[in-house]
């Protein structure tokens, strides 16, 4: 297992770095050429609990929420499609969700090597928030690099995990913007993704004592990504909670494999005790493919415990400790990533990685200007 840092202003030599001014909010952004608001993007996902690489789920995700997004492609043989077709519920309502369990090709077979990028709190222009929360997106370009580091290198790496906090976004329009122009560069099919959320996807400034009516309290981020989720094995999508308080956290809950690596994928804004019988269903699955896995990855966004007033209430190196308590069988196989600081580095433990850093900044001398991503090769 490698994991190498790649510096984005280095590795992207064609990037354009000159600066550009933020745009405000609903306006369009020019820096997004040709692409239209109401395209379809098209999001593929490891299925939690699958040690078939070839079944992924495929999930389109439509701007109109007016129509239907367009049909699979025929070449993918559903068994059928689609298992799940709605407008989004409690959030971002002008999205619409078609997901399904297809098969797919070019995917690395269980035990194989796979790569798999890795970047958290990657901030973009587009909403007010990204200059409150002193995103560095005119010195770094990040509104066009971003984009150009997901759909360029999609023909590199087997999948692309980001640790929330993505796009610090309130109501979808600079997601799908930036995963449009993403998959537009790519050919109109990114690397299967891979997420968890991070308290600006709850909260849209970040704590839940800063609560605004309009925070899509992580109901937006669990439908747009439409990962195969826990949730989805135990009857579908969990809504139960209403919209005003914060989806359960099997709607967030994940554990796959891509090639030789595995990933569990969590909530931080609940707790260990609301998630423990998922980690023991992660620790059954990934136990029983041990020989075939060099390393498995929990992944997380909170890098401390922020307790309810912060909405932190299960931070990654607490999930990783508890995990390993839990699962003795692959606790030697153990590492974790988390984002929410924003800085990259590994961590002084030597099982942790901080991969914060995207282009938003703590203020003068303090991992303002870092801006890179992580390859996972294993």
């Amino acid at each position: 297992m490698r994991i190498q840092f790649l510096c984005m202003s280095v590795f992207l030599v064609w990037a354009i770095t000159e600066s550009l001014p933020v745009v405000p909010d609903g306006t369009r952004d020019n820096r997004f050429p040709d692409v239209d608001d109401d395209s379809v993007m098209h999001i593929r996902s490891p299925v939690t609990g699958s040690s078939d690489s070839r079944i992924v789920r495929e999930s389109h995700i439509s701007r109109a929420s007016a129509r239907r997004p367009a049909t699979i492609a025929a070449s993918m043989n559903p068994p059928p499609w689609p298992e799940y077709s709605a407008r989004f519920q409690n959030a971002w309502r002008d999205f619409y969700l078609e997901t399904g369990v297809v098969a797919a090709q070019g995917i690395p077979a269980l035990g194989q090597r796979s790569r798999v990028l890795v970047m958290g709190d990657p901030c973009t222009a587009g909403n007010q928030l990204a200059t409150l929360v002193e995103c560095q997106e005119k010195k770094l370009n990040t509104t066009q690099r971003i984009p150009e580091i997901l759909g360029t290198l999609a023909q590199h790496v087997d999948a692309v995990l980001i640790l929330g906090d993505n796009f610090y976004d309130s109501d979808g329009t600079v997601t799908a913007r930036t995963l449009s122009a993403a998959q537009k560069l790519a050919h109109g099919q990114l690397p299967m993704l891979m997420t968890v959320p991070g308290n600006h996807d709850f909260w849209i400034a970040g704590q839940p004592k800063f609560r605004v009516p309009w925070d899509q309290l992580g109901w937006g981020f669990m439908q747009f990504y439409g990962q195969d989720v826990v949730a989805l094995h135990r009857g579908g999508l969990n809504f139960t909670q209403g919209r005003d308080g914060l989806p359960d956290p099997s709607n967030f809950f994940w554990y796959a494999t891509v090639g030789g690596a595995g990933f569990v994928g969590f909530s931080g804004a609940h707790t260990w005790s609301e998630q423990e019988a998922m980690f023991s269903e992660a620790c059954g699955y990934l136990s029983g493919l041990q020989a075939h896995v060099s390393a498995v990855f929990v992944a997380g966004h909170w890098s401390e415990e922020g307790g309810p007033n912060k909405g932190g209430l299960l931070h990654t190196r607490a999930a990783y400790d508890k995990l390993a308590a839990l699962c003795p069988a692959i606790a030697g196989k153990l590492h974790y990533l988390l984002g929410h600081t924003h800085c990259n580095r590994p961590l002084e433990d030597g099982r942790g990685f901080l991969l914060g850093g995207a282009g938003m900044g703590l203020g003068p001398g303090k991992c303002e200007d870092e801006f890179e991503f992580a390859v996972i090769e294993a």
